[in-house]
């Protein structure tokens, strides 16, 4: 899956929730080790506050803003970070600063087709055509 910085800190800061159960926060603390923020990318952002515990990214340098990084995820962390951004959507917490960070992760498709099954089947779409 291909992050910018500021998919990551969103990821970081607002999708992987601070408790859950033993076998997410396993899931978490792997995904967190994948995508963790250098030093030099820590000094590259400046997050502002903007209520309800929402915050808004931005960067000091270009560089920082557009580059992309590759993140190889299991489908169990995948299937993690969709869980998560969905339970994110159905509880109306989408914003403008979000949506296209939260959208790429809903739109990732799983290594394994059973997965992607599983997960079509957990958003009552139709698998069979």
């Amino acid at each position: 899956m291909e992050l910018t910085l500021k998919d990551r800190v969103l990821i970081l800061n607002n999708v992987l929730p601070m408790y859950d159960s033993r076998k997410n926060i396993g899931l978490k603390i792997s995904v967190t080790d994948k995508i963790k923020l250098s030093d030099t990318e820590q000094k590259d952002i400046v997050t502002t506050p903007v209520g309800n515990g929402e915050f808004e990214v931005s960067f000091k340098t270009v560089d920082a803003m557009t580059g992309i990084k590759s993140f190889d995820f299991t489908d169990d962390e995948l299937m993690y970070l969709k869980q998560r951004v969905d339970f994110i959507d159905r509880n109306g917490m989408f914003s403008a600063e979000t949506i296209e960070s939260y959208t790429k992760i809903l739109d990732e498709p799983f290594v394994s087709a059973d997965k992607q099954a599983e997960w079509n089947k957990a958003q009552g779409m139709d698998t069979e055509q």
